[in-house]
This record gives structure tokens, C-alpha cells and sequence, in this order.
């Protein structure tokens, strides 16, 4: 650049330096080449129809195509080698080439030889070349039954050639002929018809129905260009920018999170609305609307209830001693989302703390603090939430009404089931229940770390350096998964994916031996730890075991009167896999009638205990409706109400699981006797702890955290 030229500060001043005018930027900007629409819908079409979203629906057909081939006769000397490939496999092959050559138009057809030519009878081509495919899948199959390792080369033609391998022997006549069979079997489905030139396409009602399925896709994944001129601030949480498609606050592979935003908006100037639950096949209530608060942080904290209640100023009074204002319970409900643990007392402590106060008061008058800065919450959107309802409440004061679910989580539920239905006293106290009435409260316990602590003993006593690589990570977010999945039922190999994925989720790079030997010492200080849940674990497979063995499913009712059954069936819906294409689909048709007997075992333990938790929930609910408490909302082990209920219905879930295990004939031996026939002594029932007084489970402070 000349010494004395000033650079140049836009597309206007290059025009000008270039000796063109200002139209041709305005060209330029235009330009399809910087279209983010236009360019997001060329990459679509430039794809085969059968990798588009609209194209794997499409390829549903599959099942309709090969029952007919089952019914129809191969081609004469074909019918031996074409065993090697099943009949979906067939139909994979043949409707992914005809969906790709109709999507690429028939008059467009290229001789795949030149390159270049357009050929004059491409359906003619078409069936050569689906010949071939048939013939190189036939192939691969070979190559995969004679040599595994070929499965896993990158390269699999290079594989081949390494191997010497001699192709099968198909002169184009004869690909041809397995072409013709495929092409006859297509012409028989009712979704395809003949243009106007005799070539196949997708029948007109079919079309416009996948062509609406496209359009509603096309833009799930944007081929997003850039910008020629600045885009406004990013000062709120959606700024809208033009030529944006869909932008989101938050971008998502699941579309399902923007699905919720939109309902919410629609719902927002509504008084009120209602959303239906039904119960699943173990008596567990599920929401029937996509849009509920069970789930994730950013959705859960749009919800409120649409019958606020008055703060009010009084506490309540529990055995001559007042448990504090409902005001406190909003603090608690803020001490939560941020994820601070302990008992009451220390969940108050965090929030008077003067840093945390301030940090309160900010977020409440300014939310997007949560994602400007890095606040540390476990769940900054139900945090955000709580601080401005508790900020507005302690404004307002006790004539304040509120309408904030405050949500209080069981500490290890199915745990606390375990213990009470062993009647387990040792137990019963890591997962904070009372067995003796009038036991004083010691503090609220943390199994994971109980079991955590265990087991880096163990790790410590290993000179192993596998073993020794985690003495310096925190174990507790390693161990809560398989700590409350081991009693369930959860494998070796499961476990080592929960601590693979629990890894993946916290940054921390481990060696696969290492993840292994961490798995092991787990595994044994669960066994040590909690003896008592293994040996449940080990009598409710027995039963589970018992009944597969006389042809039958185990089945129980619950203290809610709800009948299960252990019932699972294998399916009938193979992935059909094609591997020297490197593709696959799966096509849903119905069960079996034979057991998925592993899978029978593995969720015996997980299904009691969850169709029990199931049944605590539904009494605790109605009986606390009945004290005229309505504002609920429940996930399974986890519930929330208005901060002025929040006592209410917590003495009430306590007094309801007591109630629930006194009335109701022991679980365990209600199962034996569903179950066994009379006289049957193979199994013999856990021994009871006999100084575990049911009754006690009631004063269960921290039944509910």
C-alpha cells in the first residue's frame, strides 16, 4: 500500500477504490453465495435422499418391501447366493438406490464409467448398478464371516485387496438380472408410480406428504454464512438479527428444547393451564404433555402455580419448638438450585453469608447474570427463579403471595426402600430414616460419601498406579450413579460406562485401566458398605429367576393397589444393517413372545422398589389433598408445593411411608408369596433387623432434602 493511501474501511470505499460503484456491494450482499436459507437448502438437496431426515422416514418402507420378497422367487441360479444377505437387507439396498435416483432426477443420470456422458437409458443403468450393490454387499458379507478384522479396517476395499480376495463372479448381464428382480418387487409398492417417460417416483399423496416432512425439516440444521455488516448487540437473551433462521438463545441438537420456548411464550398470558399425567407400568406418574417440569433446568423454571397462597408470618410449632417462617422455605429452595448440601440450618447459613446475599439481590434485579457470569449454580435458571420470588417476597413481606414450586428431593430414595422393606437399621441410617421412635437427630448423612470414603481407603491400600491415579479427584460425583444403581441391578460393564460417562462429564481424562481398577474398588466397598442391600438384590433376582423358570414373569401389587409385572419380551425390530455401505435403520414391529432374560433379572430390583416409591408418592398426594394442600407437582422421588405447604406435605410424605410399611404385608414376603409356590425353599428370605420400629420413619427429618 502506498505510503500515503489510508487502508481502506469498507465494501463502499473498495467500489470506489476499484472504480465501481455502491450497486455492485449491495449485489454482493445479496448474493445467494452468503444466503444462509438458500445455502442450507442446497445442502440438503445436494444429499441423498436416503441420509435426509425425510429419507429415513421414507426407508419405513423397508418392511412392506420385504415381505414381498420373501414371497417372490430370486432370479434362476441366484437363489443359493442370495441367502447371504436377509431380505431386509434386500430392501434396504433396493429402496435406498431408488429414493437417491428420483431425488437426482432420471434425465440427470451419468454414466459412473465417464463421468460425464449422460447415459439414455438410466433405468436400464439403474439396475446394473443395484446388481452391483447386491453383489458387493454379498461380498463384504463373505469377507466378514472369513475375516473379522476386515469389519474393522477403515478402509475396507484396501482390506479386501490385502486378503487376495477373488470377487464374485457376476458378468453386468447378470448383475442385470438381480437388478430386474429388485426393480419388479419395487414396482409392486403402492408408494411409487411412473412419470409421464415410464420412470419410477413416489406416488403424488406419498410425495406431498414427504415433501411437507422435508419442509418442516430443512432447517434443523442451518448452513449458517457470514455477515457483511455488523449485527446489533447482544444485550438480551434473543436478539434478532436479519437473515437469522431460527436462532435460538440456546442452540440444541434436540429440537424439542424449542419446541418448549415456543409453547411457553404461547402459555405466558394465560391465567392458567393444565397438564394430564398418566401412570407408567410400575404405578409411576408421567406427564402426558411434552412441555411439563420434569424436565431440564432452563424449562422446569418456567413453571409456577397458578393458585398463589400468602407467605403468612407465623412458623411452625413441632414438639414445642418453632421450625421457622415459610419465607425460609424460599431460602432453601435458592440454597438448592445452587446445590449446597447440609442440614437446614447450614442451607440458611449460605444464603445470610454476605457475598451470597449480594450475589441474591444482583440476579434478581439482572437474571442474565446466570450465563454473564459464572456463578457456579447447579441449576442457574431454578436459581434465578427462586432469587427473584425470594427477593419480592422479603420486599413485600408476609402478605407477599407466592407462587414458586419449592422443590425437596428424597435422599436416595430407592435406597430408603431397600432399607425399609430388609428393615435394614444400618442401612436406613446413611439414607437419613429413623428406626426408634424418639432417636435424637445426628446431622444429615451422605451415603456417597460414606461408600466415597470406603472405597478411597481402598484405592490407598492399592499399590496399583491405575488405582492410585484418582487419589487426587473427588470421588462423591464418580460414585452416585453406580451407588444407586448397584443394589438395582447394574452390571460390571454398566458400571464402567457410568464412571466413562461420569468422566466425560466432569473433564476428567482417564486411562481405561484406571476406569476399570476404579469400577472394581467401587464394586467391593457397595458389597461391604451395604450388605444388606446386596443380599435384597440378590433374593428379588432369585424370585425373577424362579418364575422364568416355570415359564412365568414375576408380578406383585402395590400398597397402592397398582399391579406390575416384570414382563420383557424381545422385539421384533432388527437394525437393518448393509456393512459395506456403512449404513443402518431400524425398523419398530411389535414382540416376541420369548423372555429377554437378562434384562428380567437386571430390573427386578429397580422395579420393585420404583413401583414402591410409586405407590409412597400417589398416598402422600392423597393425603395431603385431603388437608386441602392442591399446588403439587411430583417427579417420582421429588416433589414441590408452595413454600407455605412445603412443611405441611413434607410431615405428611414421612407419616405416609410409615403408615404405608405398617399396614402393608412386608414387600419382601408379599413377593415370595405372589410368586413362589407353597413349599418352595430354595430361596430363603433376608433376616429382619427386629428392632427397626416402622413407626419411627415418620420423625424422618431428612427423609426429604
Amino acid at each position: 500500500m502506498p505510503a500515503n493511501q489510508s487502508p481502506l474501511r469498507s465494501f463502499e470505499q473498495l467500489g470506489q477504490a476499484l472504480g465501481r460503484d455502491s450497486a455492485n456491494v449491495t449485489r454482493l450482499e445479496e448474493s445467494p453465495v452468503l444466503d444462509t436459507e438458500a445455502a442450507t437448502r442446497a445442502k440438503v438437496e445436494k444429499a441423498p435422499y436416503s441420509v435426509q431426515k425425510v429419507g429415513r422416514e421414507a426407508l419405513k418402507w423397508i418392511e412392506t418391501l420385504a415381505d414381498y420378497l420373501a414371497k417372490s422367487t430370486p432370479p434362476r441360479g441366484f437363489e443359493q447366493v442370495l441367502r447371504g444377505l436377509d431380505h431386509r437387507q434386500l430392501a434396504f439396498l433396493a429402496l435406498r438406490a431408488i429414493l437417491d435416483q428420483i431425488h437426482f432426477a432420471w434425465d440427470k443420470r451419468r454414466d459412473r464409467r465417464s463421468g460425464k456422458r449422460t447415459v439414455k437409458n438410466p433405468d436400464m443403468l439403474f439396475r446394473v448398478e443395484l446388481g452391483q450393490a447386491v453383489r458387493d454387499e454379498l461380498e463384504f458379507a463373505g469377507l466378514l464371516a472369513a475375516k473379522r478384522y476386515v469389519k474393522a479396517a477403515r478402509n475396507k476395499h484396501a482390506a479386501i485387496g490385502r486378503l487376495k480376495f477373488r470377487r464374485i463372479d457376476w458378468t453386468r448381464p447378470e448383475c442385470a438380472q438381480v437388478g430386474d428382480w429388485l426393480w419388479d418387487a419395487l414396482a409392486e409398492m403402492t408408494c411409487f408410480d411412473v412419470d409421464e417417460r415410464g420412470f419410477p417416483c413416489i406416488r403424488a399423496d406419498h410425495k406431498a406428504a414427504m415433501d411437507r416432512f422435508a419442509e418442516e425439516h430443512v432447517f434443523d440444521h442451518p448452513l449458517y454464512k457470514p455477515k457483511l455488516f455488523e449485527p446489533p448487540p447482544w444485550t438480551a437473551w434473543r436478539v434478532g438479527c436479519p437473515g437469522d433462521i431460527g436462532a435460538t438463545f440456546v442452540k440444541a441438537n434436540d429440537p424439542k428444547t424449542i419446541e418448549a420456548v415456543r409453547i411457553a411464550e404461547a402459555l405466558i398470558d394465560k391465567e392458567r393451564f393444565w397438564n394430564r399425567v398418566r401412570c407408567d407400568r410400575r404405578g409411576r406418574l408421567i406427564q402426558m404433555c411434552d412441555f411439563n417440569y420434569t424436565r431440564s433446568d432452563p424449562v422446569r423454571s418456567l413453571f409456577m402455580f397458578a393458585e398463589g397462597k400468602p407467605l403468612g408470618r407465623m412458623g411452625f410449632g413441632v414438639a414445642g419448638r418453632l421450625t421457622g417462617r415459610p419465607i425460609d422455605w424460599l431460602e432453601i429452595a435458592i440454597a438448592n438450585a445452587y446445590g449446597i448440601k447440609g442440614t437446614w440450618a447450614e442451607r440458611h447459613e449460605w444464603v445470610a453469608k454476605p457475598k451470597n446475599h449480594e450475589l441474591i439481590k444482583a440476579v434478581s434485579v439482572d437474571p442474565g447474570l446466570i450465563w454473564r457470569r459464572k456463578i457456579g449454580a447447579k441449576e442457574p435458571f431454578q436459581f434465578a427463579a427462586a432469587c427473584v420470588e425470594y427477593v419480592a417476597a422479603d420486599t413485600h413481606g408476609p402478605t407477599y403471595v407466592t407462587h414458586l414450586p419449592v422443590w425437596l428431593d428424597a435422599s436416595s430414595n430407592g435406597l430408603q426402600h431397600l432399607a425399609t422393606m430388609r428393615r435394614d437399621v444400618k442401612l436406613a441410617a446413611m439414607v437419613n430414616l429413623k428406626t426408634r421412635a424418639g432417636e435424637p437427630d445426628h446431622g444429615i448423612q451422605d451415603i456417597y460419601e460414606i461408600v466415597g470414603a470406603h472405597a478411597r481407603q481402598s484405592l490407598l491400600a492399592d499399590d496399583d498406579p491405575s488405582s492410585r491415579f484418582w487419589l487426587a479427584h473427588e470421588l462423591r460425583d464418580l460414585l452416585k450413579q453406580p451407588i444407586m444403581t448397584l443394589p438395582y441391578g447394574v452390571t460390571k460393564p454398566g458400571m464402567l460406562d457410568q464412571i466413562k460417562e461420569a468422566c466425560e462429564g466432569l473433564g476428567i481424562v482417564a486411562p481405561r485401566e484406571a476406569m476399570r481398577r476404579l469400577r472394581d474398588h467401587i464394586w467391593r466397598a457397595i458389597e461391604e458398605k451395604l450388605p444388606g442391600a446386596m443380599e435384597t438384590r440378590a433374593y428379588i433376582q432369585g424370585i425373577a429367576r424362579h418364575c422364568l423358570d416355570r415359564g412365568t414373569y414375576m408380578q406383585w401389587v402395590t400398597p397402592s393397589g397398582f399391579p406390575v409385572d416384570n414382563r420383557y419380551r424381545k422385539s421384533r425390530a432388527p437394525r437393518v444393517r448393509l456393512p459395506f455401505l456403512g449404513q443402518s435403520v431400524k425398523i419398530a414391529d411389535g414382540y416376541t413372545d420369548e423372555p429377554r432374560k437378562t434384562k428380567i433379572i437386571n430390573s427386578a430390583v429397580a422395579n420393585v422398589t420404583h413401583s414402591l416409591d410409586a405407590a409412597h408418592l400417589v398416598l402422600s398426594v392423597n393425603a395431603t389433598v385431603e388437608m386441602g394442600i392442591t399446588n403439587l407437582m411430583t417427579i417420582h422421588d421429588s416433589y414441590a408445593t408452595l413454600a407455605p405447604d412445603v412443611h405441611h406435605f413434607a410431615q405428611r410424605r414421612r407419616w405416609a411411608l410409615a403408615k404405608m410399611y405398617w399396614a402393608y404385608k412386608p414387600p419382601l414376603d408379599a413377593l415370595r408369596a405372589a410368586n413362589l409356590p407353597r413349599g418352595t425353599n430354595a430361596l430363603a428370605l433376608p433376616d429382619f433387623d427386629s428392632d427397626f420400629d416402622v413407626t419411627a420413619l415418620g420423625e424422618s427429618e431428612y427423609f426429604d432434602r
